[in-house]
């Protein structure tokens, strides 16, 4: 039944979270832009005194122009450029809906922050089902194989085919294809040919070289032996600011229950109250991290990680409604901790498995445990560094590490 529905299903693609991804990324960039420059310039207005051109409009332009290069060329970069001028459209897109979700018109709507941000983390959550339905070429059936395998060689076409990672891929996508299928075997040859040219090392684009920039500094960071403690201390100091607030509330509310229902603020009674029980979740999950740390590193890690999963699809959204963009510091602090936290899990599975090789087999390079190569991340198992490569170079793929 399953093959019978796949078969008359749109062929999945494997560039999709990263285009999604980049969606995301330049959506929330957009939306921010257009805040801060109309702040910063006192808002003003296009079109004269009779007229007003609303940036949703430059969305809409924005998002037709994508549709259509999508539509009259082939190949990644296109659909990924795509992706990008999409994202840019759909910030400024959005950014409007307090115009119309409004009986007034009210752009400074004071619900738009959290609805825009609902949004932002509805398609976060679309990224990482797609990233664990999508989890590597042996996802793929025999048709998407295939299909897969010729969307990169579209963009390698003219006898370009000189990229070692990119054979490599190619390659694996054949080998999960149909081997009966005689376009499979047809590609296989073309591709063997073109592997007898030297090999070019492959040059990631702007997004992924600033990404990757990102990373390498931000794991270094991590990775060294006083951040754990560093770590382990803000969570801490989070736990008992939260603690603190949840204290001083009862008392400023003579400690009735009934009271946190009502809440400080008279007029959304439900938005204190909701703040209240995920602040206190989150401290209860760091209290359980504090306590598991100490005999399990791994695990007192998924306790801090669980708490900023509350913090962020949770607190936040109540933040923006109530302090709108200035709830933006909390949110950056918290993804960075996020952050952070997903390295030192990753790391923690690494020494688990490296473990498995025995201390004569554990390859250690600089105090870095050293994981295997990756050839999204621009290395294959046959390059100059052999079938290992140094941990501190793991995540060129930061965002799709996150574990939230």
């Amino acid at each position: 039944m399953a093959s019978f529905l796949r078969a008359r299903l749109p062929l999945r693609n494997l560039d999709a979270p990263y285009c999604v991804e980049l969606l995301l990324v330049s959506s929330v960039a957009s939306f921010l832009s257009i805040r801060a420059f109309l702040a910063a310039t006192n808002y003003p207005q296009l079109g004269g005194q009779n007229a007003h051109i609303a940036h949703l409009l430059w969305g809409g332009l924005f998002m037709l122009v994508a549709l259509l290069l999508c539509f009259n060329y082939h190949g990644r970069p296109t659909r990924r450029f795509c992706a990008f001028l999409g994202g840019l459209a759909f910030g400024a897109f959005i950014d409007e809906i307090g115009k119309y979700v409004t009986k007034t018109n009210n752009y400074f709507w004071k619900g738009s922050i959290a609805v825009i941000y609902i949004v932002f983390i509805t398609i976060h959550f679309f990224l990482l089902w797609l990233r664990s339905s999508l989890g590597g070429v042996t996802s793929l059936n025999q048709e998407e194989a295939l299909a897969n395998a010729l969307d990169l060689l579209k963009t390698n076409t003219g006898g370009q085919l000189d990229n070692e990672v990119t054979r490599t891929q190619i390659l694996e996508l054949l080998e999960h294809a149909d081997p009966e299928e005689p376009l499979t075997n047809m590609l296989k040859t073309y591709v063997a040919i073109q592997a007898q040219k030297p090999a070019s090392r492959s040059v990631p684009g702007v997004y992924l070289s600033l990404r990757q920039w990102m990373q390498k500094k931000y794991s270094k960071l991590v990775l060294h032996k006083w951040f754990s403690p560093l770590l382990v201390t803000m969570f801490v100091m989070q736990m008992i600011t939260q603690v603190i607030t949840i204290v001083l509330f009862f008392l400023g509310k003579q400690g009735t229950i009934c009271h946190v229902i009502r809440c400080v603020s008279q007029e959304t009674p439900w938005v204190d109250g909701a703040q209240l029980t995920f602040a206190a979740i989150s401290a209860i999950l760091v209290l359980c991290g504090v306590w598991s740390i100490r005999k399990d590193r791994k695990r007192g890690y998924n306790f801090f990680l669980w708490s900023v999963r509350v913090q962020v699809y949770g607190t936040q959204v109540f933040f923006f409604f109530t302090s709108q963009l200035a709830a933006l510091y909390g949110l950056f602090f918290n993804l960075a901790l996020g952050v952070a936290v997903s390295i030192c899990i990753e790391a923690e599975e690494d020494i688990e498995r490296l473990q498995n090789f025995g201390e004569e087999e554990q390859p250690v390079v600089d105090g870095y445990a050293r994981v295997p190569s990756d050839p999204e991340m621009g290395t294959s198992q046959s390059s100059s560094e052999g079938p290992w490569r140094p941990y501190d170079k793991k995540y060129a793929n930061l965002f799709s590490q996150i574990k939230f």
